[in-house]
């Protein structure tokens, strides 16, 4: 959809069109996420014969930047740094310029963000107290502070949420829906770098077997 053709007024279609790229590029990483550490044992085995001290590292910080990126769009609408109130590129944000008399709008979305917040909450305690901080009682793994364990589904969970929102704002101005879960297409993605190491790994295989199957074979 074109910016041009779109009705979102324009007080609040600035800040719109900046998270709906944002979740774009947020589900682009989820998705390389899931096709290099959660797709099949065999990609993990494969990925650790190829770089397994790269791929292991690479993982923990792609989950991180994922958990944190998940917080950075859904904080409040501003934050207080120092004496002065600045305001933040979040859900919250377009939510509140949303204009007063789209009072339909302005409640479903409401409704929205107090159905999102028990999902959103586990992100956040890893984010305050691992990833932006390091709360000591969590990282000595005191038994009482233990953090929220996130699955896949609960990511899953977390960005659809998150897609539920600006996709309530596109339906009622533009009567459109963004399938935001695709993400965005870039050559050199995740699952051409994991057929680039399989034809790697299958060429090794075979030039092994070229140079030692036929007098291996006749032993």
């Amino acid at each position: 959809m074109e910016k041009h053709k779109s009705l979102i007024p324009t007080e609040i279609s600035e800040v719109f069109y900046r998270l709906h790229n944002e979740l774009f590029i947020l589900y682009m990483k989820w998705n390389s996420f899931k096709t290099l550490y959660c797709t099949s044992d065999d990609n993990i085995k494969l990925l650790d014969e190829s770089a397994k001290g790269f791929f292991v590292m690479h993982g923990d910080i792609m989950r991180d930047n994922i958990m944190m990126s998940i917080c950075v769009l859904t904080d409040p609408a501003s934050s207080r740094v120092g004496r002065e109130i600045r305001n933040n590129l979040t859900l919250k944000h377009v939510a509140d310029i949303i204009p007063s008399k789209d009072t339909s709008l302005i409640d479903e979305v409401n409704q929205l963000f107090e159905s999102a917040k028990s999902p959103w909450e586990p992100f956040r305690s890893h984010r305050n107290r691992r990833i932006g901080h390091y709360d000591l009682n969590t990282v000595l793994k005191k038994t009482d502070e233990l953090l929220p364990s996130v699955s896949i589904s609960d990511v899953d969970t977390a960005l659809s949420l998150i897609a539920n929102v600006l996709n309530a704002i596109e339906t009622f101005y533009d009567n459109n829906k963004t399938a935001y879960h695709h993400g965005i297409y870039r050559e050199g993605n995740a699952k051409e770098l994991m057929d680039f190491l399989k034809r790697s790994a299958d060429l090794e295989m075979y030039h092994n077997h070229k140079e030692f199957g036929d007098t291996l074979d006749e032993q």
